[in-house]
């Protein structure tokens, strides 16, 4: 896979996700990339977009449009819902 095949989704903006999404999102920033990000509530996506992430509309958006996804998820009910 090229380096520009990779596609590369976060679903998760917590107090330990938004830090690596934001690391994340630097690097990739600097190799004219994005990362697309989702989370349960859309207002912790702000800062995130801000830095040039694009957001999802939905988990599934993520799981159509990237080949890598990160989750960074506080326990089993977050990944049921």
């Amino acid at each position: 896979m090229a380096h520009q095949d990779i596609r590369i989704g976060w679903i998760g903006l917590g107090e330990m996700g938004l830090g690596m999404a934001i690391n994340l999102q630097k690097y990739l920033s600097s190799h004219s990339q994005h990362l697309t990000v989702w989370n349960r509530s859309p207002g912790k996506t702000e800062v995130i977009e801000a830095q040039g992430a694009v957001v999802a509309s939905s988990i599934e958006e993520i799981a159509a449009n990237n080949n890598v996804i990160f989750t960074s998820l506080s326990n089993d009910a977050a990944v049921e819902a």
